[in-house]
């Protein structure tokens, strides 16, 4: 893989201005440890502790309703690909979108939010992207592939930084704390913690092994209260401060796909391949809410940074829900086929979808400010 050359030197120029500076360096006092899992729970109540979310005084303040995202247009539609579009993520400052190519075509894609064009792009791996990370600074991407590497890329120059190599098998998902501390890594063969802005690079801890594979995960806004969900429709809650497993329940028969904390910490959002979206109160253990409305297999779900609207992808399109009623907003039919991820834009005005059709497209609420000329996509 080359690390330097003419797609990076076009990656400088297009990010270099735009993306977010260095945050401060951060400390992460831990040792490697080894969980093992040794209980189980028929529902997710945890103690106060795990859940108490850490005031944080410079939180976005939403200038919209649940009702912004009841009728949406479809701004762009990025037909860069010619295979599957396995991943996708924004830039913190919401300008750029990223994505990640399938087994044919490996490749990192950087989008102008805005206009809608291609920036530049990178063969990131051997094998398929399958998740994407961006640290909450702005400074690092992260991907993940069937290859079973993480590679890491600075986003102020572009340039390629290390690849950990630790997992035996495909790494799944990937997920950033808040406090820009921690990488959590799912995989066939399990989980693994590492410190974020720390090289050269070993596992903090092992949280699961081969007999344990991760399908989904999500970090709580505490950030150190890990969920992941298996291929059986089990989650299981870990304390990343300790390395330590804290409890586990099943509320799917089929494959989690799925996690989201709400913003407050005090729920889970738990989505499966039964085509069931859950809501569980974790102070109480108990059942929120249950979402049925897709007809297909649901294969990924994006929660709003406002917390009261989620977007679920699968293989009948996209539906939007408001979160405080259970209900169905509306559905977005764009793609030719399933939908493979789907991600909020960090100010909540944008929704990108990508899918089985090769296509990433854009989409944003119908009462937003901005320019564009496409026309309504909702029903």
């Amino acid at each position: 893989m080359k690390s330097k050359g003419t797609n990076n030197k076009s990656l400088k120029s297009s990010l270099l201005v735009i993306l977010i500076g260095v945050l401060a360096n951060l400390n992460f006092s831990a040792e490697k440890a080894q969980a093992s899992p040794d209980a189980e729970q028929n529902s997710p109540k945890l103690p106060r502790e795990f859940i108490s979310r850490e005031q944080n005084n410079s939180e976005l303040e939403f200038k919209s309703d649940i009702q912004r995202w009841r009728r949406v247009r479809l701004i762009h539609s990025l037909e860069e690909y010619k295979v599957t579009v396995d991943s996708l993520v924004f830039s913190p400052n919401n300008r750029i979108l990223i994505s990640g190519g399938s087994s044919n075509n490996p490749q990192l894609k950087f989008f102008s939010v805005e206009t809608g064009k291609q920036l530049t792009e990178v063969q990131a791996h051997q094998t398929g992207i399958l998740a994407l990370a961006v640290s909450p600074d702005g400074n690092t991407l992260v991907s993940s592939s069937e290859d079973a590497g993480i590679n890491f890329w600075d986003l102020r120059t572009g340039e390629f930084k290390f690849k950990l190599i630790e997992h035996l098998n495909s790494v799944t998902s990937l997920a950033i704390a808040p406090n820009n501390q921690v990488l959590v890594s799912g995989s066939l063969d399990g989980i693994r913690v590492w410190r974020l802005n720390y090289s050269p690079q070993r596992p903090l801890y092992t949280l699961a092994t081969l007999n344990n594979p991760v399908t989904a995960m999500a970090i709580n806004s505490n950030s150190y209260l890990l969920a992941s969900g298996d291929m059986e429709g089990k989650v299981q809650f870990w304390n990343l401060r300790e390395g330590t497993f804290i409890s586990e329940f099943s509320p799917h028969q089929e494959n989690i796909v799925g996690l989201a904390f709400s913003v407050d910490g005090n729920s889970l959002i738990t989505a499966s391949r039964d085509r069931t979206i859950k809501i569980w109160d974790l102070a109480s253990g108990q059942l929120i809410n249950t979402l049925t409305g897709h007809r297909g297999e649901i294969r990924t779900i994006a929660l709003h940074p406002n917390g009261r609207t989620l977007a679920s992808g699968g293989d009948d399109g996209i539906i939007l829900w408001d979160l405080d009623r259970g209900e169905l907003l509306t559905r977005l039919r764009e793609h030719n086929n399933w939908i493979q991820s789907l991600v909020f834009s960090p100010d909540g005005e944008y929704l990108a979808s990508s899918g089985f059709d090769a296509t990433v497209k854009i989409w944003q609420s119908i009462f937003s400010t901005g320019t564009s000329q496409s026309s309504d996509s909702s029903e």
